[in-house]
Order: structure tokens, then sequence, then C-alpha cells
């Protein structure tokens, strides 16, 4: 698999992730550290500690190796660290590292159906601070239309992707 993040089209890294999803478990790698660490990277409070900038290392420390670790295709400069939740084996957050520096160049968080963060004026609300703009998210291909709307304050870095169909928040994503 081959991981693909953009800043012109953010899309492509959300379908790489949807079409994905039920195909991560066999490709996991075992972890070195403590359960306990390998659950922080899944909680968002935690991910949102981390600040853009930090040297890999820290998130190593913080985290643990990534279940997967994957150069980004359309960007030869990043690398992603992948952690998935074991327990419903989806991807969970999304760390992406300049190359050179090691440094947090963009983090993701994906929500789940048990997290109060899935309901999107519960998400909008914890960030009291921010301007949202809101646009549509592109046309997948000439017959398909983007489903998702996406909540972005470029000032503060923060894009949250919302699932219409669902009402549901798909990922929040600080760069």
């Amino acid at each position: 698999m081959i991981c693909v993040r953009t800043k012109m089209n953010w899309n492509n890294l959300t379908l790489i992730l949807t079409l994905s999803l039920s195909l991560i478990t066999s490709s996991c790698k075992s972890s070195k550290i403590s359960h306990e660490a390998k659950v922080n990277a899944l909680n968002l409070q935690e991910v949102e500690k981390i600040s853009l900038g930090s040297h890999q290392d820290k998130i190593l420390q913080l985290f643990g190796d990534p279940d997967i670790q994957e150069d980004v295709a359309d960007n030869s400069e990043e690398t992603a660290f992948i952690y998935i939740n074991k327990n419903s084996t989806l991807y969970r957050t999304l760390l992406f590292f300049n190359k050179t520096t090691k440094k947090l160049t963009a983090k993701t968080w994906l929500a789940e159906e048990t997290d109060p963060e899935i309901n999107v004026q519960y998400t909008l609300k914890k960030f009291p601070t921010a301007h949202f703009k809101t646009r549509e998210g592109p046309w997948l291909n000439e017959h398909a239309a983007s489903d998702d709307i996406f909540y972005e304050d470029k000032k503060l870095g923060l894009k949250i992707q919302v699932r219409q169909h669902r009402n549901e928040i798909y990922s929040i994503t600080w760069e």
C-alpha cells in the first residue's frame, strides 16, 4: 500500500484510506512498546497535544513504532506513520514527517462510531477559537461527486472532514 497526501487534493489520502481499511490487519507490525503507549496514539486528546514540528523520535517515545510506515507517494519528502485500532482494525492516527528533518508536518485523527467526536456539533464546539469556512469535497471522478464537506480554519491549520450522508465526522487534520 502507498500512502498519498497532497496539499492540492487531500481527498487522495481519504480515498486511499477508505479503500484500504479492510485490508490493513495483515500488514501490521508487532509493537516493541507497551500497550498503553500504543493506545495513546489512538486517543484524540493525545494526538492534539503533539505540536507540528515535533521530532519523529519524540513521537516514537510517546506512541511507539507505527503499525505501518509508508512513503507518501505524491511527496517524496514525506513519510507517514499509521497507527491502527486493533479492536476495529481501522486506521486511527496518521502522522506525516519530513524525511530529512524528521519533523512532524501534519497529523490526522480518524473518528470511529464509538467516539463522541463523531458528532459534528460536538466536535466543532471543541475548537471555539476556530473560524471555519466550509467547502465541498472535490469530485472523485467525472461521474461521482464527493459526499464530503470540509470545515477549514487555515490560520489554525485545522481541517475537519464530514461525511454528509451520515452527518458524521470522518477525520480531523492539522497541517
